[in-house]
């Protein structure tokens, strides 16, 4: 009782914690439940002496279990507080999808008032875009289970959208592809869906547009796969603001990646401010890669002497990364240091960043010199790389 008195007198454990009443209550039914379970069972013996003992144990173990809790969720809500809580997570994205799919028209059975279910508007897409295709692989792509692809293909060969033959490698495969009748049903559909969308951002500034399609692109990265097929990557010079993010994007990607600590935000942040105070225009350049209006990477060619040039902040994003930007960019910032006519271009890397001393040797760089430096948290092997014209 002593120890009951003393957990009970802490309301600061219910307070700072609510989610512990959930806790308490699931602990607590278990036992519960066991007590009448066996009173039930043997409601004229007097084993209920064994229930209670039981159950003193239980609670003695919860309460201990609480006072530990207590002790360390001040310190999860504090390291973790960036995180969220998992609910307000979920019911944020469960209000979004409710917002989107009414907003694009979906909230009905039928897309877009026609008289098709979005899933059959996106079986009709699949095979405008694909030609024919077997409908083991059209269920696949689309999670869609047999029996219900099966009666929708049966329902559109009564109206006449598709038709199907059997493979000429196994009998056994139905190919299914669109009539000129599906055909007309599909464009009609997409016709149907642009005038759609239009009329929802025709009222959007351009600047507004570009991060909507930004944005959307971020959640198709996070969630899925980028789309970078009608990505359009565009190389130019810096505008205000683009190096203040090069430099928070460094410490973002290298603690991230490689365990680098906050001393190298400040490396990069001074180098960038050395850059911008004593920044020529002729000998200098700054470029970002933009892919879909979005930032994908930059380098720079920094003037180290007057026949030396450096290349400094190649970085490119990792949903950007496989796409040769690395590349472009450190071409053109060679081309640019042969067009000054230095006498060389050199840089300074770390030994285990593999994909870019690929990217180094590709672009006709050679290894120089190395040195070991205790520096950003690390102890790292420093690599010096090179190409004289």
């Amino acid at each position: 009782m002593v120890q009951i008195k003393y957990y009970a007198h802490r309301p600061n454990l219910w307070a700072a914690n609510p989610s512990l009443t959930t806790v308490a209550a699931f602990l607590f039914f278990p036992a519960i439940i066991t007590q009448l379970y066996y009173c039930e069972t043997d409601p004229s013996s007097i084993t209920c002496l064994a229930c209670l003992k039981f159950l003193l144990e239980y609670y003695k173990f919860i309460l201990e279990l609480f006072k530990y809790l207590n002790y360390i969720s001040p310190k999860i809500n504090t390291q973790y507080r960036e995180v969220g809580d998992v609910n307000t997570e979920l019911s944020r994205i469960r209000s979004f999808n409710r917002f989107y799919t009414q907003k694009i028209g979906l909230i009905t059975n039928r897309f877009l008032k026609s008289n098709y279910s979005l899933v059959q508007a996106r079986i009709l897409f699949e095979l405008q875009h694909h030609g024919s295709l077997f409908a083991k692989d059209l269920s696949q792509d689309l999670g869609l289970s047999p029996d219900y692809l099966s009666k929708t293909v049966t329902r559109f060969k009564s109206l006449g959208l598709v038709k199907t033959a059997p493979s000429p490698d196994d009998s056994r495969k139905q190919a299914i592809s669109l009539t000129k009748e599906g055909t007309v049903a599909y464009e009609t559909l997409q016709q149907t869906s642009n005038a759609h969308i239009e009329a929802m951002i025709q009222d959007l500034q351009p600047e507004q547009k570009t991060d909507l399609l930004a944005s959307m692109n971020t959640i198709q990265g996070i969630l899925g796969r980028p789309d970078h097929s009608s990505s359009l990557l565009v190389l130019r010079s810096h505008r205000p603001g683009d190096l203040g993010y090069v430099v928070h994007r460094h410490g973002v990607l290298y603690a991230r990646e490689y365990g680098f600590n906050h001393e190298f935000d400040a490396y990069v942040a001074r180098g960038m401010a050395d850059f911008i105070d004593g920044f020529d225009e002729q000998k200098e350049h700054f470029w970002v890669a933009d892919s879909g209006h979005k930032f994908a990477g930059s380098v720079a060619v920094v003037k180290k002497d007057e026949k030396t040039a450096q290349l400094r902040w190649l970085i490119v994003e990792p949903d950007q990364r496989g796409q040769g930007i690395g590349k472009k960019l450190t071409d053109q910032a060679v081309r640019f240091a042969r067009e000054k006519q230095y006498d060389k271009i050199i840089l300074w890397t770390i030994d285990f960043l593999d994909a870019a001393r690929r990217i180094y040797a590709n672009a006709g760089f050679s290894l120089s010199e190395t040195r070991e430096s205790a520096i950003w948290g690390r102890l790292l092997k420093e690599e010096k790389w090179e190409i004289k014209f």
